[in-house]
């Protein structure tokens, strides 16, 4: 991985999207943007893959951007960051593996009960906004849900149609402690994202979590993203107690397209290079 000569201030993007998951670009045009929006170190982060980082590595280094293996993984009862991991080590990819899978059989559940209840939607329409490995997700049902006009946004897609179907399917998901294990034994660093979309039971005890995580190996945690101004409060307590139990404050755009979510756009959620050079000195 090439290394680009940067200062402690240099922007950095530590959470992006491709089409290897619900993005819709390819990461090609990630690195391309980060180059375009004075980014100088990326991370791409697809849900549970890392299909894109290889194909971003030889663009990324013509660029001169420092791109970081990175992936966002599910587990039970939230998601982490995953920085610096081997991408072939294969304790890890098996929870991606799964988690994909099971991903996929809830998308795919939640098409046929939209179908049975007079939705006229299909699966190959659905999955038309998917990437070239067809990794379904629930932002692909969204944007199918907002094109045929049953919701105006993707966000409205998901609070008054998506989050409302029950199906009698839940997936076992790796807990947290076996994720950042893992994480941790690929010569990675973990790291919770987005902790203003915590569930509100880990919002209510919101130090207690963190401690319990970072117990569990948690080197960070994001305090910079695409938030509310209602999740202000919060961000400033999580901030408060990443510096006081020593957590890193990382962040990035969850950049998914200019043209969907276009909110999280790549260079306006940043985190200075001060924060890859830690999360690099917590790697074992």
């Amino acid at each position: 991985m090439q290394q680009r000569q940067c200062n402690s201030a240099c922007k950095c993007d530590l959470h992006t999207h491709t089409y290897f998951s619900d993005g819709f670009y390819g990461p090609e045009h990630i690195i391309q943007l980060s180059k375009a929006f004075g980014v100088t170190a990326i991370s791409i982060t697809d849900h549970n893959c890392v299909d894109g980082v290889e194909l971003a590595r030889t663009v990324a280094e013509k660029q001169g951007i420092e791109l970081i293996c990175g992936a966002e993984i599910n587990c039970e009862a939230t998601e982490l960051l995953a920085y610096f991991f081997e991408p072939s080590y294969e304790p890890l990819l098996r929870i991606l593996d799964s988690n994909r899978q099971s991903i996929n059989d809830i998308v795919m559940q939640k098409i046929y009960w939209l179908m049975d209840n007079g939705y006229k939607l299909s699966v190959d329409d659905v999955l038309k906004h998917t990437g070239p490995t067809q990794n379904l997700m629930p932002t692909h049902l969204a944007v199918e849900l907002v094109r045929l006009g049953y919701s105006k946004t993707i966000f409205d897609a998901f609070s008054s149609i998506i989050k409302k179907i029950k199906i009698n399917y839940k997936p076992k998901r790796a807990s947290t402690k076996k994720v950042i294990s893992e994480i941790t034994n690929a010569h990675g660093v973990a790291v919770l994202p987005h902790p203003w979309l915590l569930a509100q039971d880990q919002k209510d005890n919101l130090e207690m979590y963190l401690a319990k995580l970072k117990g569990r190996g948690l080197s960070g945690v994001e305090t910079t993203g695409p938030h509310k101004k209602d999740d202000e409060k919060l961000i400033r307590q999580v901030s408060g107690f990443a510096k006081e139990e020593g957590l890193i404050e990382c962040g990035g755009s969850d950049f998914h397209s200019l043209d969907i979510l276009p909110e999280n756009k790549i260079g306006d959620f940043t985190v200075p290079y001060a924060c890859v050079e830690e999360l690099k000195k917590r790697i074992i």
